[in-house]
This record gives structure tokens, sequence and C-alpha cells, in this order.
């Protein structure tokens, strides 16, 4: 993972903004509460400064949008972008948390779809278990996902690639639109984001798949 630089200040910007979800354990069961309308919600794990966020939010006003990240500063670059911009869809919000703490803020159901973009890969083995597909991870998704929610998920890694395809097998998860270069045959959804953009106009093939739960799988 690159290092941020720590800036002084962060996390009280942090709490006083409208845009962070504070004290997110006492939402559990209640996170249509913190959104203009009660929608389905979407969440990005690793949202970085928040630019597909953006873009989805604004491309679906039907959906309610949360973007996690587990550093800080780059939340906080992600709000003062988006706090920024004239057109800001309303229906955005973002969390300062660890991802392995996802099943003690929401409840079973509480998500519709969880997006996992460009994740750290980390590659050493000993680290394994830090990776966001993680048969641990896995768990915690299956427990808050809906019974008909998903997971997205897209690297520049093949290896990474390889050790996600084997943890969601393993787990009993069912794949969909799996593809090792999606912009062989680019669904017209897609939604960039901003390391996909880079990676592919460097001409590193994007690999992306879907994921059901085990349970919610038919």
């Amino acid at each position: 993972m690159a290092r941020v630089r720590r800036v002084a200040g962060t996390q009280e910007r942090l709490h006083a903004s409208p845009y962070t979800i504070n004290a997110p354990h006492a939402l559990r069961g209640h996170w249509q509460e913190v959104f203009p309308s009660p929608q389905p919600l979407v969440m990005e794990i690793g949202s970085g400064r928040g630019r597909w966020l953006y873009t989805a939010a604004k491309l679906h006003p039907e959906k309610n949008f949360l973007g996690v990240d587990v550093v800080p500063e780059i939340i906080m670059d992600a709000i003062d972008d988006y706090a920024g911009r004239m057109d800001a869809p309303e229906q955005v919000r973002f969390l300062w948390l660890n991802a392995e703490h996802l099943d003690e803020v929401f409840a079973p159901g509480e998500v519709a779809e969880i997006y996992l973009h460009f994740s750290d890969p980390w590659p050493k083995n000993r680290h394994a278990k830090r990776r966001l597909t993680h048969h641990d991870f896995l768990d915690i998704y299956d427990y808050i996902l809906a019974p008909d929610g998903k997971v997205h998920f897209k690297t520049d890694g093949q290896a990474f690639f390889d050790f996600s395809i084997e943890e969601f097998t393993n787990a009993g998860w069912q794949l969909e639109n799996v593809t090792r270069d999606l912009y062989a045959n680019l669904p017209a959804d897609n939604i960039a984001t901003e390391y996909e953009r880079r990676f592919h106009k460097r001409g590193v093939p994007i690999c992306s798949l879907c994921a059901i739960p085990p349970h919610k799988a038919k």
C-alpha cells in the first residue's frame, strides 16, 4: 500500500463534515436514515478519492452510495472534492472504517451491492488475510448483503485475481461475468475508476468479476 502523508487535524475535519458517518455502530439496522431517501445501499470499499462514487451516484439517483476507507486523509480528500462540486449528488456519504468491522455496524441484508476496485493486493503470502477478497472478508460481505446482493471486483493484478477466484469458489460463491480483459468486450454500463483509466491507457488488462454469496445463489 502506498504511504499516505498524515495531515494534522484530518480526523477533526472528518467528524465535522456533514458527509461523514460518525458513530456507525449506532446506525446498525438504521442506515437508510442517514440518506435523503430510503433506497438500495451501494458500498465501495477502498473508495479512494471518491471519483467512482460521484459518477455512479450521478448515473443512479435511485440508489444510495457509501464510500468506505481506512485512511482518514484519503476520505477527507474525497469529501473535499465531492463537496466542491456544484452538481454533487445528494445521496453519497463516507465512512472511515476498517472493512473487517463492517458486520459490527451493518445488520444482515442492509447492503445491496459491494464494489471492490483495485484493492491493495498485499502480494506477500503472510499478508493474505489482509486482502479484501480473503474468505474472512467474504463471510462479512455475505452477512451484510441483501438476498439479491452481489460483490463486484476489479483489479489489474493477475495473481490477485487468481487468488480471489479461488477464495470465492472455495467459499461457495457463484461467479458471473469473469474476464481477464474487461476492455476486450467492455460492458455498456461500465464506470471506470481513476486507476482503471490509468492502467488501460498503459495497456494493462483489467480483470473483473461479479460474485453472488452461496446462500443467495440460485
